[in-house]
């Protein structure tokens, strides 16, 4: 519908040193997964589909939704010998060839969420997924979805794995179990109370279970019902467990593990080179002599101790954006694979002193540059950076002399000074600890979180009983909070736009002209505001008529139709996705849509 683009900048951020190794010319976006199917490595991405190459690490091809993915987030791989499966953050999909694609939106009927692995076991392939666990039987061509077993939820599932006549799920604090020889689902927790510690990978080990966290290694004895931490004396984050011949080799925080059982050999990698000691590493294959893994920012050769990054590519998309904010007249810009500005038109990298772990978000605080990452707040004053220690922060709001950091593990209260006051979780009244967005709105704080919907503060930090009006929002899921004059909106999974006038409450959804219900973000430019509509690019409406008045999308020259964040300043608005940022002429989009202006 709209044309109105003015230009598109690919944000490739090449990390490291450069030096003999480069296979090719840029960067694939925010790797996920990596395989070997058919003499080929497959590589999925947050954003850019799935990367093709050849055993010799040479560029074959890069599959994208117009070759049939269905989605360009591809979040795992499973090699399944005669099809290689995929799992997207909306479907899954499988393939026998580069051109023989099949992709699955809702098998079933059931709506897939952020699909995170994928299984096999017996005639059944397991997906574990947002929603829960989905069984596909492969004889009669059926589908279920588990999603409350054996008294507890399985929701938010990372990883599943198949040891013995059980096929293993690992979620968030706890791992479930279902038994193909009794027919029943059974659940462990990983401490004694519920813990937020994230379980990304499980794996067969002689019989027992390796279950690789953020909080280290655990090892689970099935005969005895018996729970180990540390396994391996592993206490620090583990990304990956890859089982290699007699090796198992785990994937740490810039470095990896191997313990060779048959040998009984344990020993660190030691790496050296081009990754970065803060990079996790997410995924590991053989090929050869070579190891090959992926972390959140790019994909590394290992041979010995030696890391040598890969920039691989030909119209791949670049670092997959989270953030942008115009801040004393730059455009900061953070991505998968670190913090940029764009100056007249002109990509420059900041660099400091001490990178951020994968850095989620920005604000200007205090006359400081602060980063939210998945390590805390880094504070960027006179070239120097201090770091302050918090789980994944998600957003950072200031509020007159404090500061609220929305985190994985619920809100914690700052000074100016960025000391820590205190927290809010669910020990002391919030519903759910993942704190997804932050809005301060006539003198109150809104909380929005990912399960236990929406909460309100005052600036003093007490909790404080919502509004009438919108303790009626029938949806626990809150992605995104903005506020315009005497308006709140609140956007929402699967429920739409609400938008709140201190009186009434109003739901705009399909029947209003949305084309998705899930909104991610907003951003406003009176009365137009711009709404992220998950895998649709963006919906334009206006908040006067209570119209969906125009769209854009990628046939638009959008980068890409799941965009994380909007920033509209002045006469441009930025649009960044996993595909890299647009920016548009907000007068252009003005001018082309249905109503005048």
């Amino acid at each position: 519908m709209i044309n109105a683009i003015k230009y598109f900048l690919l944000i490739l951020l090449l990390i490291g040193n450069v030096g003999s190794e480069v296979v090719n010319i840029t960067s694939p976006s925010s790797p996920t997964d990596i395989v070997v199917y058919n003499d080929r490595v497959y590589i999925s991405t947050f954003g850019g589909g799935i990367v093709i190459l050849n055993k010799d690490l040479k560029y074959i091809k890069t599959l994208t939704s117009a070759d049939g993915l269905g989605r360009n987030c591809v979040q795992c791989l499973y090699n399944m010998t005669d099809k290689l499966w995929y799992g997207t953050i909306e479907g899954v999909g499988y393939m026998n060839t580069d051109v023989d694609i099949n992709y699955i939106y809702a098998p079933g009927g059931y709506r897939f969420m952020d699909v995170n692995d994928i299984c096999l076991a017996r005639d059944d392939i397991w997906f574990a997924t947002e929603e829960g666990a989905m069984r596909y039987n492969t004889l009669f061509n059926t589908w279920q979805l588990h999603f409350s077993e054996d008294g507890a939820i399985l929701n938010d599932l990372y990883s599943v794995s198949q040891v013995g006549n059980r096929v293993y799920f690992g979620g968030v604090g706890r791992f479930f179990w279902f038994d193909y020889q009794n027919d029943i689902w059974s659940h462990r927790d990983l401490a004694n109370e519920f813990s937020e510690i994230y379980i990304t990978d499980m794996a067969e080990f002689y019989g027992k279970v390796l279950i690789a966290t953020t909080n280290g290694l655990y090892e689970y004895i099935p005969s005895e019902d018996l729970l180990i931490y540390p396994a391996f004396n592993i206490r620090e984050e583990v990304g990956t467990i890859f089982k290699d011949g007699d090796e198992i080799i785990l994937g740490l925080r810039g470095d990896i593990v191997s313990f060779n059982d048959k040998k009984g050999v344990f020993e660190r990698g030691g790496l050296k080179g081009d990754m970065d000691k803060d990079e996790i590493i997410s995924g590991i294959v053989r090929i050869d002599d070579n190891l090959i893994c992926i972390t959140d920012t790019g994909i590394y050769r290992l041979k010995g101790n030696k890391t040598h990054r890969l920039y691989i590519g030909e119209g791949l998309s670049g670092s997959a954006i989270y953030d942008i904010e115009c801040i004393n007249g730059k455009t900061i810009i953070v991505t998968s694979g670190g913090v940029s500005s764009i100056e007249d038109g002109v990509i420059k990298d900041i660099h400091l002193s001490e990178s951020p772990i994968s850095p989620r978000c920005i604000s200007s605080i205090s006359d400081c540059l602060t980063i939210g990452s998945k390590s805390g707040l880094y504070i960027i004053k006179g070239g120097e950076t201090g770091h302050v220690k918090l789980p994944k922060v998600n957003e950072i709001l200031e509020c007159e002399d404090t500061v609220f950091v929305a985190t994985d593990c619920g809100l914690y209260i700052l000074s100016s000074d960025f000391e820590i006051l205190g927290k809010i979780d669910t020990t002391n009244g919030l519903k759910n600890n993942r704190v997804s967005c932050l809005k301060e709105h006539n003198d109150i704080i809104y909380i929005g979180t990912l399960g236990g919907g929406l909460s309100a503060i005052g600036k003093d930090g007490t909790l404080r009983a919502l509004p009438e009006e919108l303790s009626t929002i029938d949806t626990d899921y809150i992605f995104s909070l903005y506020s315009l004059g005497n308006y709140l909106l609140i956007g929402t999974w699967d429920r739409g736009l609400f938008i709140y006038d201190c009186e009434r409450l109003e739901n705009i959804t399909w029947g209003s002209g949305l084309r998705h219900t899930d909104i991610w973000a907003i951003d406003s430019h009176y009365p137009l505001v711009f709404l992220s509509v998950r895998g649709c690019g963006v919906d334009i409406y206006d908040i006067e008529s209570g119209a969906v008045v125009g769209y854009i999308s990628s046939s638009d020259g959008l980068g890409s139709d799941y965009i994380r964040t909007i920033e509209v300043a002045g006469d441009t608005v930025y649009f960044g996705s996993a595909g890299g940022v647009a920016i548009y002429n907000l007068n252009d989009i003005i001018s082309l849509l249905e109503v005048a202006y």
